[in-house]
């Protein structure tokens, strides 16, 4: 995780300043118990029972979900595996069971990290295809924005370059 925080620094610096909104305690994961649990209202405290009752529902996820969680996103090949595989393990965004900070780079960071040279051309490659559709319109739309190596993905994709050999 440290990697991937080391990286984000580096890039960062190739874009205007706290662009990504970086501190050394930035969140670089996150999970909704809500979601997960499938419990989707906030429970009103108004007795001592309701404390406590929050209390068992938040030391029973912690213990049963959030500890192995921890474990599987404490290594970079699962968690690339999962978000950046093939199918349905291939994310368009992070509205799943955990978010990931800056996804749009943090999942593209890891990818640079965790795969091999074949690997990650073919993931910058469907990156750049899925990037291509989603901003054709734009393109066709403003002047400005024809030259695609200026664009997010692709700056992204160069300094990972220079910065993770």
């Amino acid at each position: 995780m440290n990697k991937i925080e080391e990286v984000m620094m580096e890039l960062e610096k190739c874009f205007e300043h706290n662009f990504f909104y970086l501190k050394k305690d930035s969140i670089t994961y996150a999970f909704s118990p809500r979601r997960i649990l499938n419990d989707k209202k906030e429970k009103e405290i108004k007795e001592e029972k309701d404390i406590f009752d929050a209390v068992t529902t938040i030391k029973s996820f912690t213990e049963v979900y959030a500890f192995s969680l921890f474990d599987f996103l404490d290594d970079l090949k699962n968690v690339d595996a999962e978000i950046n595989g093939e199918g349905d393990n291939f994310w368009f965004n992070d509205n799943k069971n955990y978010g990931i900070f800056r996804f749009d780079v943090r999942r593209i960071v890891i990818a640079k990290l965790v795969k091999s040279a074949e690997e990650y051309k073919k993931f910058a490659d469907k990156l750049m295809a899925i990037e291509d559709k989603r901003i054709e319109e734009i393109r066709k739309s403003e002047e400005k924005y024809r030259d695609l190596k200026n664009w997010f993905v692709p700056k992204i994709l160069t300094h990972l370059e220079d910065i993770v050999k």
